[in-house]
C-alpha cells in the first residue's frame, strides 16, 4: 500500500523528483526526435509529390 507523501521520507522523496526529471528529459529527446523524424518525412512526401507533378498532370500543391 502506498503511504502518504507526507508520510514518506525525504530521502524517497528527492528520488522520486529526480525520476520524473529524468523521465521528463527523456520525454523531451524523444518529442525532439520525432519532430526531426516527422520534418524528414515530410520532405521525402513532398520530394515524391513532385515526382508525380513532373510524371502526371496533378495541379501543384
Amino acid at each position: 500500500m502506498m503511504r502518504p507523501a507526507s508520510l514518506v521520507p525525504a530521502a524517497a522523496g528527492g528520488r522520486r523528483l529526480a525520476s520524473t526529471r529524468r523521465r521528463a528529459k527523456l520525454r523531451r529527446r524523444v518529442r525532439r526526435l520525432g519532430v526531426r523524424v516527422l520534418s524528414r518525412l515530410t520532405r521525402r512526401v513532398r520530394s515524391e509529390l513532385k515526382q508525380l507533378e513532373r510524371e502526371s498532370y496533378l495541379a501543384p500543391f
